[in-house]
C-alpha cells in the first residue's frame, strides 16, 4: 500500500507506559544502541521515565531528542564503538582490537 499526502497517518493517541517499559526492555536486553542514523554503537544505561519505568540510553548519555518513542534509538548486536562508553564500562576498554573511527 502506497501512502499518499491525502491519507491520513494513523497517530497513537494514548501509549501505555508499562507496556512500552516492558517492550523496550526486552528489545534492549543484551543489546547495544545506535541513535538515529549514525555508525557509532553505544552501550545501554537505563534511565527513569514515568512511574518508576526505565528506558535505554547510551551510557555516555549523548544527547538527542525523543525517548525512544520514533525509533530514534535502535538496538543493536554490533560491538560498542562509542569510546565515552568504552572507557566508562570497567576493562571492556580491550575489546576493541582496532582503531575506532570519529567519522
Amino acid at each position: 500500500m502506497r501512502l499518499t499526502y491525502s491519507q491520513p497517518m494513523p497517530v497513537q493517541t494514548q501509549l501505555d507506559p508499562v507496556r512500552f517499559a516492558a517492550a523496550q526492555r526486552e528489545l534492549f536486553a543484551s543489546q547495544n544502541v545506535r541513535v538515529g542514523a549514525g555508525r557509532v554503537v553505544h552501550a545501554v544505561a537505563w534511565t527513569p521515565w514515568l512511574e518508576e519505568h526505565e528506558l535505554p540510553m547510551p551510557a555516555c548519555h549523548t544527547g538527542w531528542a525523543g525517548h525512544g518513542l520514533g525509533g530514534d534509538v535502535r538496538p543493536t548486536r554490533d560491538p560498542v564503538t562509542c569510546r565515552r562508553c568504552l572507557t566508562l564500562r570497567s576493562g571492556d576498554r580491550s575489546s576493541t582490537s582496532s582503531p575506532l573511527t570519529l567519522w
